[in-house]
């Protein structure tokens, strides 16, 4: 069970625009359930023809480019946990990454994924349980105090430890450093086969630190919650580039 305790939150109606980008986010990590599915055999002479492998076959590879649907094994889904930065600095962005991660959790529990929300300043606590679901409104929250997302990057460990999902996702929504040694834990979920990303609220033309990457997999700074779905296809690329 959490250690951490329920965070209040006022609810909000998000836009016709965070709908569709919930949607559109939704497709693109479908993806992602496809290839984790072990139902799936690769590389076989017959059945679906997997593009990319095809794009980059030589002579040798032509029986290795179809993948072949075999019943009886459903075990594709996705856990996820997703971070949210509330702290003092993010005061004229708050809505932004409420409703961005209203967006991510709602995309997710569109292809049946399991999403816990964990806000963060200089405390940590539940925003939503993996068994809440994202409905109508968003729920938001206030801004105040520093960041320290070590705690909750603990509880987001303990609960990926204990799934038995195929597909681990961790994402972070923040505006920069942090106080405490995060970056270590950060780097344990990646060995331990998450697949991580930090997405940074700010200008995206801004040539904003690599450092606040955090030795996340994916790294991506965004200026609206519209444009999330190009996070969602970082998100599918880095996970194929580990598939190969």
């Amino acid at each position: 069970k959490p250690i951490l305790s329920k965070k209040p939150s006022d609810p909000a109606t998000p836009s016709s625009m965070d709908t569709a980008t919930a949607r559109m986010f939704a497709q693109e990590l479908e993806q992602l359930r496809i290839e984790a599915d072990p139902a799936w055999n690769r590389e076989k002479p017959s059945g679906r023809l997997n593009m990319k492998r095809a794009m980059n076959a030589d002579l040798n590879d032509i029986n290795k480019l179809f993948d072949r649907w075999e019943i009886g094994n459903d075990n594709h889904e996705i856990e996820a946990v997703l971070l949210l930065d509330h702290s003092g600095s993010l005061y004229s962005q708050i809505q932004a990454v409420c409703r961005s991660a209203w967006i991510i959790k709602r995309a997710l529990e569109q292809i049946d994924g399991r999403v816990t929300v964990l806000a963060f300043n200089h405390v940590s606590k539940i925003l939503y349980t993996a068994d809440e679901k994202a409905d109508i409104d968003y729920k938001s929250v206030y801004t105040s105090g520093g960041t320290d997302p070590q705690y909750a990057l603990l509880e987001t460990e303990r609960s990926m430890l204990a799934s038995d999902k195929p597909t681990k996702i961790v994402i972070l929504l923040t505006d920069g450093g942090f106080y405490s040694r995060s970056d270590e834990i950060i780097e344990r979920l990646n060995e331990q086969g998450c697949l991580t990303c930090v997405v940074y609220l700010g200008n995206p033309d801004y040539d904003y630190n690599q450092n606040y990457a955090h030795k996340a997999q994916v790294f991506r700074a965004i200026a609206e919650p519209s444009d999330l779905v190009v996070v969602a296809k970082d998100l599918v690329r880095q996970r194929l580039i580990a598939y190969r």
